[in-house]
């Protein structure tokens, strides 16, 4: 639907400067994304941007009077869902982005020896979401329980120091409490290794956390991704292109 012209420019108005802020922020996302080695502080604070962003729905906000709707792209997850079946993942990490000199997408840890069949996934095949779908897209999975991308940048800003710390209350808090502590990511010796800890399977209670200022975790991996399908969405140039027409009209 469209917006009556009127309304449309005192949108245009009332988020001029968001929209300088948004040019801003992306010129800061580039830069993040393009690091080999992510820093663990930096990540942290990158989810007060996506939060403002995409959760608080600033992104939209902005595109709306200029272009109407905006279009995210996103990995292809629904292959791995439904291969799910009544055989639950003890962990899957959606990824899509590199970190350390490694392209992280689909990882997955499963007890047993059994291997499981992924038919029809293409870990580089991408699709179109508006930004409802794309916070709501499932992107972590622990010991069955799903958690979306939305939920990820919301805990990582809200209750891991991102913007504010606190404590994990609800149950989808506390899954990405004990995922953070479930699987690392790091360099060790020039070797990229993935180090999963058996003890975060079973029970309620996130085992000890293993700091090293070096590695990252999963929800880190989410926060980069979500940066990356963010800036690889075509919507994204058209709108910068429309942004900076009216900073320099």
């Amino acid at each position: 639907m469209s917006i009556p012209e009127a309304q449309r420019r005192k949108l245009l108005v009332a988020t001029a400067d968001s929209a300088i802020a948004l040019l801003e922020d992306l010129s800061h996302l580039r830069d993040v994304i393009k690091r080999v080695d992510p820093v663990r502080g930096e990540l942290r604070r990158l989810s007060s941007v996506l939060r403002r962003l995409l959760v608080d729905r600033d992104l939209t906000k902005i595109a709306a009077p200029r272009m109407g709707r905006f279009l995210f792209s996103a990995p292809d997850n629904l292959p791995i869902l439904k291969a799910e079946g009544n055989r639950p993942y003890e962990f899957f990490g959606s990824g899509g982005v590199a970190a350390f000199g490694v392209q992280f997408r689909a990882s997955i840890v499963e007890t047993g020896s059994k291997k499981r069949d992924l038919p029809n996934f293409d870990p580089e095949r991408v699709v179109k979401m508006r930004l409802d779908g794309f916070l709501a897209q499932p992107v972590l999975c622990f010991e069955g329980k799903w958690l979306s991308r939305g939920a990820v940048i919301k805990y990582v800003a809200n209750i891991a120091s991102g913007v504010h710390s606190g404590t994990a209350e609800t149950e989808e808090e506390k899954s990405l409490s004990r995922v953070r502590r479930a699987m690392t990511y790091a360099v060790e010796d020039r070797v990229t290794s993935f180090i999963f800890n058996p003890q975060a399977l079973g029970g309620n209670t996130p085992p000890p956390l293993r700091y090293s200022p070096e590695a990252i975790d999963p929800a880190m991996v989410e926060l980069l991704a979500a940066v990356r399908f963010l800036l690889e969405s075509e919507d994204l140039a058209t709108l910068e292109a429309i942004i900076s027409a009216e900073i320099n009209a």
